[in-house]
């Protein structure tokens, strides 16, 4: 499924198109984008991100508790947790620069 809204595209997660198992969940909705800004608003828009670069692939999305990313390329998703959006931002967009 994809939508679009302001962000980007807007798609449909489905674990059966990753190698890797994730721990995003079945059906959450994610943006693509590799900046800072755009990362951040995203988030705080409520959505999930993908993105991918030299140093691998990323997920991060809000939860409960902050945010959390999935780390992944070749090897098993090494999942990471922050307190904010800022943070979880960061993080992502470092992978994808």
């Amino acid at each position: 499924m994809e939508q679009k809204t302001r962000f980007a595209p807007v798609f449909e997660f489905k674990q059966q198109d990753f190698p890797q198992h994730l721990h995003l969940s079945d059906g959450t909705l994610y943006v693509e984008a590799s900046t800072i800004g755009k990362i951040k608003t995203a988030l705080e828009a409520g959505y999930a991100v993908y993105g991918e670069g030299c140093n691998g692939r990323v997920f991060v999305w809000p939860d409960e508790k902050g945010y959390k990313a999935d780390h992944f390329y070749i090897g098993p998703a090494k999942l990471h947790y922050f307190e904010a959006p800022e943070e979880a931002a960061d993080f992502a967009a470092e992978l994808c620069e």
